[in-house]
């Protein structure tokens, strides 16, 4: 890909065994800052790790569109909490989401999409 970059991600490892409702061991969380990125510019990512022992594992390409320079008018979704389980009624409301704002700019979900909090499956 023309002008790929590489940027290496921070790995936390969070220990489950010590909260006193999970017993699920040791878990990683993973981030990456993108930084110097241009207005009004498509940008294409994908995350994983490369080739070794396994060949490598990498995720599909995700695109996103930064935000123009101006101030310009813009459509999102939001969702509140979902929960968990829903996924019959869960499709619903994203087709029915997707047609009335086809357009969205991005769609952000403001719940934990959890029953219960301390369920690392749930999570997971």
């Amino acid at each position: 890909m023309n002008g790929a970059r590489r940027i290496p991600a921070e790995t936390v490892a969070l220990d489950l065994n010590k909260s006193s409702y999970n017993r699920q061991g040791v878990v990683h969380y993973h981030r990456a800052v993108f930084e110097g990125l241009r207005p009004d510019t498509l940008y294409a990512y994908r995350v994983g790790s490369p080739a070794g022992k396994e060949g490598g594992h990498w995720s599909e390409w995700i695109q996103f569109r930064t935000a123009g320079r101006g101030k310009e008018p813009f459509e999102f979704v939001y969702f509140g909490d979902a929960q968990n389980d829903l996924l019959s009624r869960w499709s619903r409301v994203m087709r029915m989401a997707y047609a009335t704002a086809p357009d969205a700019a991005f769609v952000i979900h403001c719940g934990d999409l959890v029953n219960r909090a301390h369920s690392d499956r749930e999570w997971a």
